[in-house]
């Protein structure tokens, strides 16, 4: 089982995610990584390229931190806390079987 990314682990797919963009100056992928709390790596790569199209349709040469605000804005986590709690539940399972 893989958990959901913590905020380290979402910092590195952020920057993973946005390593060929040209990103402006105003762009804090800690704040961002601070705000997407419950989002998996692939909630990430879609706010990534959510933000990319955005800042294509107007014409903009760079990815700012509005563009990608309003991506995480527009993209639902997937992991929600029930989710989160019932793979818990699932683990503790699997565990006690092993001993």
């Amino acid at each position: 089982m893989v958990p959901v990314p913590d905020h380290e682990a979402r910092l590195v797919i952020f920057k993973i995610a946005t390593r060929k963009m040209r990103l402006s100056n105003d762009v804090n992928l800690n704040i961002l990584s601070m705000d997407s709390e419950g989002y998996t790596g692939s909630d990430i790569e879609a706010i990534c390229r959510k933000a990319g199209i955005l800042a294509l349709n107007e014409k903009r040469s760079e990815v700012s931190m509005e563009h990608l605000t309003k991506a995480l804005n527009r993209t639902k986590r997937s992991a929600t806390p029930e989710l989160i709690q019932w793979y818990e539940k699932i683990r503790e399972v699997f565990e006690n079987e092993r001993r």
